[in-house]
């Protein structure tokens, strides 16, 4: 008697304590699939349907060719929408992947609109990773006042970060995320579930980022957005000038400038012809003049090479000024001095000197 009330506490304990466990773990399981998102958004008059029930975006013609100050363009998009967005809250953020074609990327654009009534506090915050878990490359962050102000329409929201740079055909992840609200009562990022960006897709997470997932009922979404940069150029070849003939053991300055087609930044290298270099110099501002000192020893000919590179790492050509550098020539005065006050004795020292090889 005393064995079976034993295993029956046991039995008991068992299904008290590992059903609730299975019941957590099918319940997170579920979580993870359940995007929250909403449904009440209608396109704007501006856009335009089609048979599948797809609505496209108005995509002006003035924003494909849109130049900013920084000489940029559009790069990436996808500007179509199923009537949906993913909910930005709390726990639950959303990334798009992408594939540059520029080297340099300048902001992005999403098309968002505003659920219920997120909290006047709520803000986006957009980043540019190189993986899901790495380190922003850049980051900015909206505040509401910034952000979609009517839930009929989907407005394109600017995110306008400080330039990075970016390697072409890479793939790279825009990370947004909202600091307030719930999923009634957020702003949401637009997308489209027939796969209509073919260099990237939509993920999301409900545990802050810690691990990434599809959804089960758009796995083959992507997020509607538009990413602007352009392709870098390297600075032109530079000038180099300076004495061409010299002395061994005396300095001279050279100056060395170019321009950079980008207007970045540039630095200098230079390869002083005799297995020496400066290590890079700089940074200059585009078309500044920067200058270095050198010395040669032994005498002989030497090729001075210079090169830029800007702040991307794009390299210029290299410039060559070709120098001469021969032996000092070191007179002893006071010896001239007693020459010329006893002018018989140069046919002697001539006669020495021829007998010694020193003159032919």
């Amino acid at each position: 008697m005393k064995r079976k009330i034993i295993v029956c506490i046991i039995v008991t304990l068992v299904f008290t304590t590992v059903i609730p466990i299975l019941g957590i773990a099918e319940e997170s399981k579920n979580k993870t699939i359940d995007i929250a998102m909403n449904r009440d958004y209608s396109v704007s008059s501006s856009g335009t349907g089609n048979s599948e029930g797809v609505s496209k975006l108005n995509n002006e013609v003035s924003i494909i060719t849109v130049s900013n100050n920084d000489g940029d363009f559009l790069d990436q998009y996808q500007n179509s929408t199923g009537l949906s967005g993913w909910n930005l809250y709390g726990n639950q953020w959303i990334a798009q992947s992408f594939t540059p074609s520029v080297n340099r990327l300048t902001r992005v654009q999403l098309c968002m609109f505003k659920g219920g009534n997120p909290p006047e506090d709520a803000e986006i915050v957009l980043s540019i990773r190189e993986s899901f878990q790495g380190d922003d490359l850049t980051s900015i962050t909206l505040k509401s006042d910034k952000l979609p102000s009517n839930s009929s329409e989907g407005v394109w929201i600017e995110f306008n970060f400080q330039d990075i740079n970016v390697t072409p055909n890479y793939l790279y992840y825009m990370v947004c995320k909202g600091t307030a609200g719930d999923r009634n009562n957020c702003y949401d990022w637009l997308f489209n579930d027939t796969n209509p960006y073919k260099n990237g897709e939509a993920w999301a997470t409900l545990d802050y980022g810690q691990t990434w997932i599809k959804d089960q009922n758009h796995s083959n979404a992507d997020c509607c957005f538009k990413t602007y940069g352009y392709k870098n150029n390297p600075p032109n070849t530079p000038t180099i000038t300076g004495v061409t003939n010299g002395t061994i053991r005396t300095s001279y300055v050279y100056t060395i400038q170019t321009t950079d087609p980008n207007q970045d930044d540039v630095e200098y290298l230079i390869d002083w012809g005799d297995n020496n270099n400066s290590g890079w110099i700089g940074p200059y501002k585009s078309g500044d003049f920067a200058s270095a000192s050198y010395s040669w020893s032994p005498e002989g000919t030497y090729a001075i090479k210079v090169k830029a590179r800007d702040a991307i790492g794009a390299e210029s050509d290299w410039a060559t000024l070709i120098v001469s550098m021969p032996c000092n020539t070191i007179v002893n005065t006071s010896f001239m001095q007693f020459l010329q006050n006893h002018p018989s004795l140069f046919p002697m020292l001539q006669k020495i000197i021829q007998r010694l090889g020193l003159q032919e």
